[in-house]
């Protein structure tokens, strides 16, 4: 239970200055000599299991090394990267919406039926490269611009994006959010490997928000997320206006959090005079996940009060051991939502943040059970790179399960939160959750 009671949401106790400074050395130094190349995320552990035959219901014009995705970015185009990005780090408060498509491996001899063997390998015998090999942008839209008669490039980009769900087995669409210290490729790398392991049959659309792709540059991006949540927001009423998607699901990353937490809040007070109940039949915002979310934690409970009720289900992960986030904190002198400090709160907040975890629309859940007990998990990219996380992520948004559907128990901290926590049989907890889907 030792992993599972560090979510208590008790105080986080600061290490003395200088451990901080050597922290923020140490992750300036890996950002320096780390590669920008995106590789395809370990394999789901519900990918793993003797009940599951992998990508079996992937479209047959899917079944190739190319994933296409979706995208909407507020950077401004400019000279073509290394990277095969036509966007830089320049922005304005123009929303761009088009198609890019990745590329998985580098070897030109890769079949299809390699790609699956290899996607699902415990231990990949290779690493699987992501690179851009094309992107058409197709709309661009401006804040304030009519909705209602929209101009013939968007009325087109929107017919050709329900041309695309009517052909998929998943109606819902995901808005992937990335964190800080990406590259427009970074983004769509990391939503198109989503997307090949939901076996290809979820729309996925990247929000490229102008992050600059450095570490040092980390309080620049910081503006720019808050900045962007406008962008986001009109994004989502531009989908909820005129696509035919069923869900519109968010997953906000890391200081993506900050981006879906501040549209969230932008969309109610956008819709002020408008019941929360008629904004959730309109808006048709269903799952709403922040992964290891870099956002302050009173700002996040004060918004989360705001349009909790306009939105199916929120979800937010949390581990007291997070690396990035302890670095975060310091920096901002306060703790983050994903490593969150209750002592924080006023009374009001707390009270609001324990009953909320005791409904069936906001879930907390412990990151650190996802591993044994007696490993560290420092990570702050879980959520892909832990294949239990991302098998959870996966279930949550393409069946709307709630937590114990999914395998998961729960506990009641000393402070009275309600966390959810990966038990030790979670294995057979979750492969027996899967024999009771149909897809």
């Amino acid at each position: 239970m030792g992993s599972i009671m560090a979510t208590r949401l008790v105080t986080n106790r600061r290490p003395p200055l200088h451990s901080w400074t050597l922290l923020a050395v140490a992750l300036v130094l890996v950002s320096a000599c780390s590669t920008i190349t995106v590789n395809l995320m370990p394999a789901p552990e519900g990918f793993l299991l003797e009940n599951v035959e992998a990508f079996k219901g992937t479209p047959e014009a899917q079944r190739n090394l190319i994933v296409p995705v979706l995208y909407a970015t507020n950077r401004v185009p400019g000279k073509k990267s290394k990277d095969g990005s036509p966007y830089g780090n320049n922005y304005d408060d123009t929303l761009r919406m088009g198609l890019a498509k990745m590329r998985i491996g580098d070897d030109p001899s890769l079949q299809w039926e390699d790609l699956k063997r290899l996607s699902v390998q415990e231990q990949r015998e290779q690493d699987l490269p992501l690179r851009l090999i094309d992107v058409n942008e197709t709309m661009s839209l401006g804040h304030g611009q009519d909705l209602e008669a929209p101009p013939e490039d968007i009325r087109m980009a929107m017919d050709q994006l329900n041309q695309v769900l009517a052909n998929s087995r998943d109606p819902d669409l995901l808005i992937f959010v990335h964190g800080a210290r990406n590259t427009f490729y970074r983004a769509v790398g990391q939503a198109s490997q989503y997307r090949h392991f939901t076996g290809r049959n979820t729309v996925v659309l990247a929000f490229a928000w102008p992050s600059t792709g450095s570490l040092l540059y980390y309080g620049t991006d910081v503006r720019r997320a808050r900045k962007s949540a406008r962008q986001l927001a009109d994004l989502v009423e531009l989908l909820a206006r005129h696509s035919t998607a069923r869900k519109i699901n968010i997953l906000g990353y890391s200081l993506g959090g900050v981006v879906v937490s501040n549209a969230l809040a932008l969309l109610r007070e956008d819709h002020a005079d408008e019941t929360s109940a008629a904004l959730a039949k309109g808006l048709r915002i269903g799952e709403v996940y922040y992964a290891a979310a870099d956002i302050d934690t009173s700002e996040f409970t004060q918004q989360l009060k705001a349009y909790h009720e306009m939105v199916d289900r929120v979800t937010m992960t949390v581990n007291l051991n997070d690396s990035v986030l302890k670095m975060s904190q310091f920096r901002n002198r306060s703790s983050r939502i994903g490593r969150p400090d209750a002592d924080e709160l006023d009374s009001e907040e707390t009270k609001f943040l324990i009953e909320a975890s005791a409904t069936d629309n906001f879930d907390v859940i412990d990151a650190v059970s996802a591993v044994s007990l007696f490993d560290a998990l420092e990570a702050h990219d879980y959520w892909y790179n832990n294949p239990r996380v991302s098998t959870d992520v996966l279930m949550k948004m393409l069946f709307h399960l709630g937590p114990a559907d999914r395998g998961l128990k729960s506990i009641v901290t000393e402070r009275g939160f309600t966390v959810w926590y990966f038990p030790d049989d979670y294995h057979q907890r979750v492969s027996a959750a899967i024999d009771e889907l149909e897809y």
